[in-house]
């Protein structure tokens, strides 16, 4: 036998290998109550080029490392911070900034296999290609209004089958319907997907909220869900308490959110946020007349909370992953 014949024997060994692995990856239900750091270094275990993750010292920068995402968030809060200064109250800061999400699209996945595995995961680095170039868009629009902007995209791992199954009940959410309609309007069906989406932090610097949502709206909203455009919210009706939200409040909340990882808690659900409340923007006169806007949240029920299996968790993490090491990672800004 040839040390050729032998290397490419050895090669395609290793392939197969990998092949079964991951299948049975895919399978693989951690107990209840499994921390979610043990799932993700079992996740990782044994695969080359996740080795690195999971650091003390924050180098590795993948949004699944604790410490890593915690210095992201902090670095988002600091932007936001130094941006809030230049308001001279909070009433000034929510006539300006702008909490905008964005669904960009529904990315086809597959596991069957490393090369289709690695043919999804070059296709979520065009969808997100894709999307900053939409974000430069409203940046070459509104070029004379001065824009600012700091957000990040989110990758959330989508099980449509497991919500289909979901909407047998009879009772369907807001986020059902909307990936519904995504999924029809991508003209394709499939089992898994990746939903591309972003929430950024806007500062409109004065200008009209139909010019500055109606643009988005034209460029992404093709089934009128896709795009929120929201001031910050100064009240909460939560469990029948009213409580007020400062500027500060939604900065810190903003910041935590924007490095999740994406499906909340590794579960998925048919909610938005992977909240077992579903919120909703009310609008209330104070007593000189004067209309506040306000979030209510209810409890609602979710009709999935199901939890990832050890290769989906996996295949989260190498999509995220993609792009930790261009610098900008998953943020996305206009200066």
């Amino acid at each position: 036998m040839t040390d050729d014949f032998r290397k490419r024997m050895e090669k395609s060994s290793k392939r197969t290998m990998a092949a079964i692995e991951q299948q049975s990856a895919m399978g693989w239900r951690f107990a209840e109550r499994t921390r979610q750091t043990t799932k993700i270094r079992e996740a990782i275990e044994g695969i080359e080029e996740l080795s690195g993750m999971v650091c003390d010292d924050g180098s590795c920068k993948s949004v699944f490392c604790m410490t890593c995402r915690k210095n992201k968030q902090a670095s988002l809060y600091r932007q936001y911070r130094n941006r809030v200064k230049r308001f001279t109250d909070d009433d000034e800061a929510r006539e300006h900034l702008r909490y905008t999400t964005i669904l960009h699209e529904l990315v086809p996945v597959s596991f069957n296999g490393i090369i289709a595995e690695e043919s999804s995961l070059h296709d979520i680095e065009l969808s997100v290609a894709r999307f900053r170039e939409g974000l430069k868009s409203i940046d070459r629009h509104f070029h004379k209004h001065d824009l600012w902007a700091r957000g990040t995209i989110h990758l959330e791992l989508v099980n449509m089958e497991l919500f289909r199954f979901a909407s047998l009940s009879g009772r369907i959410t807001t986020k059902q319907r909307t990936l519904k309609d995504l999924e029809t309007d991508l003209g394709v069906s499939a089992d898994y997907y990746v939903l591309v989406h972003s929430h950024i932090l806007f500062d409109t610097n004065g200008l009209d909220d139909k010019k500055f949502g109606g643009y988005i709206r034209k460029r992404w909203d093709v089934n009128l869900k896709q795009v929120d455009v929201s001031r910050l919210t100064k009240f909460y009706i939560d469990d029948d308490r009213f409580t007020e939200h400062t500027v500060e409040d939604a900065i810190k909340n903003i910041s935590r959110y924007g490095y999740n990882g994406s499906n909340a808690k590794l579960t998925y659900s048919t909610n938005w946020g992977g909240s077992r409340k579903v919120y909703t923007k009310q609008q209330r006169k104070d007593a000189m007349g004067q209309i506040n806007n306000y979030v209510e949240g209810v409890k609602g029920l979710d009709l999935l909370d199901e939890k990832l299996t050890k290769g989906e968790i996996r295949f989260l993490i190498k999509a995220h992953n993609r792009f930790t090491d261009d610098g900008r990672g998953l943020l996305v800004s206009i200066l």
